[in-house]
């Protein structure tokens, strides 16, 4: 079984999609920086994109829906891949910090 570092493992608990700059923040304190960079990169892109579609649309009559681009899925599908892994590792934090006990 691996040791762990309380602090951090409390602290991955309170990652939220929501915070991506925090979340890289505290996965990288936990160990995780690579994890960290890459969803804070899919957010990046996600967001460029939504921008990107936004102007657009401005600069345009007609209104995209972003869920209509495929460059925006894409980004969007990517970003959820990342934060299920992050989920992951949410999990074992939590069964490190509170490990769960058999039924008697």
């Amino acid at each position: 079984m691996q040791t762990v570092n309380r602090l951090p493992a409390a602290e991955l608990l309170a990652l939220a999609p929501q915070k991506p700059q925090v979340a890289n923040d505290i996965l990288r304190t936990a160990g995780h920086a690579e994890l960290g960079q890459e969803y804070l990169g899919a957010c990046n892109v996600l967001n460029n994109c939504s921008v990107a579609l936004l102007k657009i649309g401005l600069d345009s009559d007609d209104m995209i829906d972003p869920r209509q681009s495929p460059r925006f899925i894409a980004a969007a599908a990517r970003k959820a891949a990342v934060w299920q892994r992050i989920e992951a590792v949410k999990a074992a934090a939590q069964d490190q910090l509170f490990p769960r006990t058999k039924d008697l």
